[in-house]
C-alpha cells in the first residue's frame, strides 16, 4: 500500500483521488435521489448496505478491469487497507474526529 502522506493536490496520486472522490459524491448525491432508495429508509442499515455494496462492486469492478487477473487479490488487499483511511477522510471532510482503529 502507497505510504499515507498529508494531502498535496499537486501530487498525481493525490490529485486523482480527490477527483475520484468528488466523482462518487455526485454519483451518491443522484443515487439517494433515487426512489429505490427512498423505498428502504425503514431499514437505514439495510439501506446503506446495499448502497456500499453496489458502490463497492463498481470500484472494484473498476479497479480490476485495468488489471491482469493475477492482481485482483492485491485489489482486494487494497480495498480492504483503505478502507479505514476512507472512512477516516469522509469523516474529516465532515468536521469530525477518525474513527477508533479496528481491533
Amino acid at each position: 500500500m502507497t505510504e499515507r502522506r498529508p494531502f498535496d493536490p499537486q501530487r498525481p496520486y493525490d490529485a486523482l483521488a480527490d477527483h475520484a472522490r468528488a466523482r462518487m459524491a455526485y454519483l451518491g448525491a443522484e443515487l439517494m435521489a433515487d426512489p429505490r432508495y427512498a423505498r428502504m429508509q425503514a431499514d437505514p442499515k439495510e439501506q446503506y448496505e446495499a448502497l456500499l455494496i453496489g458502490i463497492l462492486s463498481g470500484v472494484a469492478g473498476v479497479a480490476l478491469a485495468q488489471i491482469k487477473p493475477e492482481g485482483h487479490a492485491d485489489v482486494r488487499a487494497a480495498l480492504l487497507a483503505l478502507i479505514p483511511y476512507a472512512v477516516d477522510n469522509a469523516r474529516n471532510i465532515l468536521d469530525l474526529p477518525p474513527l477508533e482503529p479496528l481491533q
